[in-house]
């Protein structure tokens, strides 16, 4: 999804643009295709589904929200092919994946974070939620007291 991004930057023109959304319909796809195989019988232990079920919401919801972050033009764009980013989506999602035990727990409550302190006074598009950031500061602080 990065060099995607990184591929709309590099060069605007249309070749530019239709690999582009390529790279971000592959990346699209493999989160809808793992998202469907989230059954908890087909893995080896409970430990094994959280980790699993971690990673896919994390990369769902750092997907949506990446994508619905992008200038107004590279969403219409994507809009006319088919893409869309859901913000609460995203944010819902990153927070499912904060809250679990999975592996990818610690990097999706920093992925929110930074979005609720940076990203959005940066972009200006909404208020990030400072209480939500301070709740999830006072849990990995207990839990990583070092």
């Amino acid at each position: 999804l990065i060099g995607a991004l990184l591929t709309f930057i590099q060069d605007q023109g249309l070749f530019s643009f239709i690999s582009g959304a390529l790279k971000i319909k592959e990346c699209h796809d493999t989160f809808i295709k793992l998202s469907k195989q989230n059954d908890p019988s087909k893995f080896s232990s409970t430990l094994s589904y959280e980790h699993f079920d971690s990673g896919v919401r994390m990369g769902n919801g750092a997907f949506n929200l990446m994508i619905s972050n992008l200038p107004q033009r590279i969403i219409r764009y994507l809009e006319f092919v088919g893409f869309s980013g859901d913000r609460e989506l995203g944010l819902t999602e990153l927070d499912k994946s904060a809250n679990s035990k999975g592996l990818r727990a610690t990097f999706s409550a920093l992925t929110l974070l930074s979005y609720h302190t940076f990203v959005t006074p940066i972009f200006g598009n909404s208020d990030g939620d400072l209480e939500m950031c301070h709740t999830l500061v006072e849990r990995f602080l207990k839990q990583y007291p070092d």
